[in-house]
C-alpha cells in the first residue's frame, strides 16, 4: 500500500479518536460553553478568509495528554466563501510546544461535497506553531497538495484556538 494512503488512513483513524472515544463529551471537547476560534486565510484551489466554524469540531488537544502521549490533533470545520470544509491535523511523536516545519505535520483539507482532499507531503514548506498553552497556535503552510492530482494546491495561513478541555 502506498505510503500516502497509509498516512491518510492513519490520520482518519486518529482524528476519529476524540473526546467521545475517551468517554468524554462528543461536543468537540468543549467545556463550559467555550468554542474553538479560527482566523484563517485559504489560498489556491480554496480561496477566502474563515473566522466562522460551521459546527463543533473535535479538538483533542488536552495539553496533559498531548505532551504525555506525544500525540496532537484536531478537526475543525471552517466556512470559506459560504462553503464548509474539513480541516484536520495530526502530529505523531508530538515534541511539545514550538515550531514544526510543514512537512512534519499532517494537515488535511477536505471538500467533502466535491470529494476532494489536500494534505501536506514531504515536500510541503512553511511552519506549524503550537503555543505554550498547547491549545492554540498558528499555521502557515502554502503548499498542501491535492491527494489525486498534485498540480492543485491549497495554502492555509492564520491562527486557531481549541477550547480548553
Amino acid at each position: 500500500m502506498p505510503r500516502r494512503v497509509v498516512v491518510v488512513l492513519a490520520v482518519v483513524a486518529l482524528l476519529g479518536c476524540g473526546p467521545a472515544a475517551r468517554g468524554g463529551s462528543s461536543g468537540g471537547g468543549q467545556s463550559g460553553g467555550a468554542a474553538a476560534a479560527i482566523d484563517l486565510t485559504f489560498s489556491g484551489e480554496i480561496s477566502g478568509h474563515a473566522t466562522q466554524l460551521a459546527k463543533k469540531g473535535d479538538c483533542t488537544t488536552d495539553p496533559k495528554y498531548a505532551v504525555q502521549f506525544h500525540l496532537y490533533g484536531f478537526t475543525l470545520y471552517p466556512v470559506v466563501g459560504g462553503k464548509t470544509y474539513k480541516l484536520g491535523l495530526s502530529i505523531g511523536n508530538f515534541p511539545g510546544p514550538g515550531t514544526l516545519p510543514g512537512n512534519k505535520v499532517l494537515l488535511v483539507v477536505e471538500d467533502e461535497q466535491a470529494k476532494k482532499g489536500w494534505y501536506t507531503t514531504d515536500a510541503s514548506t512553511g511552519t506549524f506553531v503550537v503555543n505554550p498553552d498547547v491549545i492554540s497556535g498558528s499555521i502557515d503552510i502554502p503548499d498542501i497538495a491535492y491527494a489525486s492530482y498534485p498540480k492543485t494546491k491549497v495554502g492555509v495561513k492564520g491562527t486557531y484556538r481549541c477550547p480548553p478541555t
